[in-house]
């Protein structure tokens, strides 16, 4: 079996990409929205899930409600440009 050598797809840049479930729709009250997937715990999913059944919300306004009050007055630094790798 031959070898699989990687170190010229790293400084030519060539990185595998990642799938990522990234992209926008048009919501109820007709604005844009980022559509991305994400992995929770199911002991969250399941709260999610009982406090949008007996709150008449969809899951997506609850998720959203939880991570503005978390994120609110908070502010980060733009992420970094992706750089070649010095090898």
């Amino acid at each position: 079996m031959a070898k699989n050598i990687f170190e010229d797809d790293l400084k030519a840049k060539n990185k595998p990409k990642t799938v990522e479930y990234h992209y926008r729709k048009v919501g109820k009250t007709g604005r844009k929205k980022d559509v991305v997937t994400y992995s929770l715990h199911p002991t969250l999913v399941d709260k999610i899930e009982r406090w949008a059944y007996h709150a008449r919300k969809d899951r997506s306004e609850i998720v959203e409600a939880i991570l503005l009050e978390a994120l609110k007055g908070r502010d980060f630094d733009p992420i970094p440009e992706d750089k070649p790798l010095e090898l």
